[in-house]
C-alpha cells in the first residue's frame, strides 16, 4: 500500500469517526449547565430559587425515548423549585405530543412545571397542530401558558405564544400581575427579549429555539440560526434591567441530526440577590 493510499484510508477513518461522534455521541450526552442569575431587587425569600429549563425536544414518532426518559431523570435529580419548558416538543406530527407530554409529566418541582409552545408545535398544519399540541400538554397535567401568567409565592411565571406562528401578547399575559412582582417569562424565541424588555416588568426571560447553533466551529458564528434566534444565540444575557437565558436545548433539528461542540443542555438556574 502506498503512502497516498494509506493517507486516504486514514482520512476516511477520521471522517467516519467524526461523523459517528456528531451523530451518535454528542447528541446523547446532555450537560447540566448551572447558572446564577444576579437580581439586585430580588425579594429575600426568593434568594436561591432554582429553575430547571428544558427546550427543543423535537420528539418524532417513537425515536429516542430512552434518551428523553434519561433527561427527565437527570432533571428530577437536580430537585429544582420550578421547571420551565420552552417549547418545540414535537418535530412533525401533532399526535407525537401524547408520548412526550406523558413523559414530561413525570417532572417534579415544588412550584410546578410550566410550558409554552414553540414554532414546531404550531407550524405545518396550524391551527390543527397547535390545538392538538396544547391539548396533549394539558391532558398530561402540564401548565401551558398562552399569553397568560400564574402568580406563585411572591413571583409570577408568564408565557407568550410563539413569534413564528402565534400572536405573542405580553401585556395580556401580565394584565393581572402586580407591577412590582418579579416575573419569569417563557418565550420560545429569544429575540423576543428586545420587545419584552420594553414592558419593564419582566425580570428573567427563558428561551430556546436556537439549539445554540447545534454545529459550532471555533471562532465562527454558527452556520445556521433560525429566524427570531439570530441575535441571542445561547447563554445568559443582560438587556437593560432584564436577564435572558437561552438554552441549547435537549433535542436535535431533523434538518440536521448532529451536534458538534454544542452538546444538549439541561439548565439549572439559581436566582441570587445583590452581592
Amino acid at each position: 500500500m502506498t503512502l497516498f493510499e494509506s493517507s486516504i484510508l486514514g482520512l476516511g477513518a477520521v471522517g467516519a469517526g467524526l461523523l459517528g461522534y456528531v451523530r451518535f455521541v454528542e447528541p446523547e450526552r446532555p450537560i447540566v449547565e448551572r447558572v446564577t442569575v444576579p437580581i439586585p431587587s430580588l425579594p429575600t425569600h426568593l434568594h436561591g430559587l432554582t429553575i430547571a429549563l428544558l427546550s427543543d425536544f423535537h420528539y418524532h414518532s417513537g425515536e429516542r425515548q430512552p434518551y428523553f426518559r434519561r433527561v427527565i431523570q437527570q432533571t428530577n435529580a437536580l430537585k429544582p423549585d420550578l421547571v420551565a419548558l420552552a417549547g418545540d416538543f414535537i418535530a412533525y406530527y401533532a399526535e407525537d405530543i401524547f408520548w412526550i407530554a406523558d413523559a414530561l409529566a413525570q417532572l417534579s418541582a415544588r412550584y410546578g412545571v410550566y410550558a409554552v409552545l414553540g414554532n414546531h408545535d404550531g407550524r405545518d398544519g396550524y391551527p390543527h397542530k397547535a390545538i392538538v399540541t396544547a391539548y396533549g400538554l394539558r391532558h398530561a397535567g402540564l401548565c401551558l401558558l398562552e399569553n397568560e401568567a400564574v402568580q406563585l409565592d411572591g413571583f409570577a411565571v408568564a408565557g407568550t405564544e410563539s413569534l413564528y406562528y402565534g400572536r405573542p401578547n405580553l401585556a395580556q399575559a401580565l394584565r393581572h400581575v402586580p407591577t412590582e412582582m418579579p416575573t419569569i417569562l417563557l418565550a420560545h424565541e429569544p429575540d423576543y427579549a428586545d420587545l419584552a424588555v420594553l414592558d419593564g416588568r419582566v425580570t428573567l426571560q427563558l428561551s430556546g429555539h436556537t439549539h445554540g447553533g447545534q454545529v459550532v466551529f471555533p471562532y465562527l458564528r454558527p452556520l445556521y440560526l433560525p429566524i427570531f434566534g439570530r441575535k441571542y444565540i445561547s447563554g445568559l444575557h443582560k438587556i437593560n434591567d432584564m436577564h435572558l437565558y437561552v438554552t441549547r436545548g435537549v433535542g436535535v433539528s431533523h434538518n440536521g441530526r448532529v451536534r458538534f461542540r454544542c452538546p444538549p443542555e439541561i439548565t439549572l438556574l439559581t436566582l441570587a440577590g445583590a452581592a
